[in-house]
């Protein structure tokens, strides 16, 4: 895994994983620094058994077809770097499954019948090392809203792309030069004066939510004591004022359905 990129890889590679940007994905592979499983991810994990037998049970329902589906690594013919680990494979058949046990949102989004955005390179990837032209998603939740079982196919304009990225990717992993930072990344500091500075600013920071706190103590003290009236008194005021709520948009029926963000001001 470390030297080659498998389908997992592919929606970092392609800047559309909420969960690990290039950059991190390069440190993992090339310099080692790996980072810990969540818990999310542990409990995918945990119920991928469980969730492979509700999918062959799922689809023999629906195809009435028995099904055993194994997990396996495969790879490709024609890029020896490229690999994938299915979840699920019955080769005899041509079936292949991706199974997820996400969060609600994700589950939610399957039971609309629309597969998460960041998951499309990777069942892509798995389609292409396969050779295959179409496969599932399953998603499973156990308990929590029932399964969806959802066919993705194969999409040649959108492989050509993600290929090109991984190519480029793996040149940075042959020739270890890192990928460009983005937004999420964080460059290391090490060196002395940047160090030193940044514990001045951790100690003031300190110092400041200390001082906020009392603040805050003193002010819902002299409030308590000034009885719902103005007052002043050594050198502090303490006044009432009141002002509008925000507009809750989201209940105005003529505006539903309009794209607000095309008027929003530049960042």
């Amino acid at each position: 895994r470390k030297t080659k990129i498998g389908a997992s890889d592919a929606p970092i590679i392609l800047g559309v994983s909420p969960f690990k940007t290039p950059y991190q994905l390069y440190q993992d592979k090339v310099e080692g620094l790996e980072q810990a499983q969540n818990s999310a991810m542990k409990r995918g994990q945990e119920m991928e058994p469980e969730a492979r037998k509700a999918f062959e049970e799922m689809y023999e329902m629906l195809y009435m077809e028995k099904i055993e589906a194994t997990p396996c690594v495969v790879q490709s013919d024609e890029y020896n770097w490229m690999i994938s680990s299915l979840d699920g494979f019955d080769e005899g058949l041509g079936v292949l499954v991706e199974i997820k046990c996400p969060g609600p949102k994700d589950h939610q989004l399957a039971m609309d019948g629309e597969i998460p955005a960041h998951y499309i390179p990777q069942l892509q990837h798995q389609m292409f090392v396969t050779g295959l032209d179409h496969m599932f998603y399953f998603s499973y939740r156990n308990g929590d809203g029932h399964p969806v079982l959802l066919e993705c196919k194969r999409d040649d304009e959108y492989l050509k792309i993600l290929i090109k990225k991984e190519i480029e990717f793996m040149d940075c992993m042959l020739n270890k030069t890192a990928p460009s930072l983005n937004e999420k990344d964080y460059e290391e500091r090490y060196d002395l004066e940047f160090l030193e500075v940044a514990m001045k600013f951790s100690r003031a920071r300190e110092e400041l939510e200390e001082k906020q706190k009392l603040e805050q103590a003193l002010k819902e003290e002299l409030i308590k004591l000034s009885n719902n009236k103005n007052c002043r008194g050594g050198k502090v005021k303490v006044s009432q004022c009141s002002r509008k709520g925000a507009i809750d948009y989201s209940k105005i029926e003529q505006i539903s359905g309009i794209d607000l963000e095309i008027y929003r001001k530049p960042s």
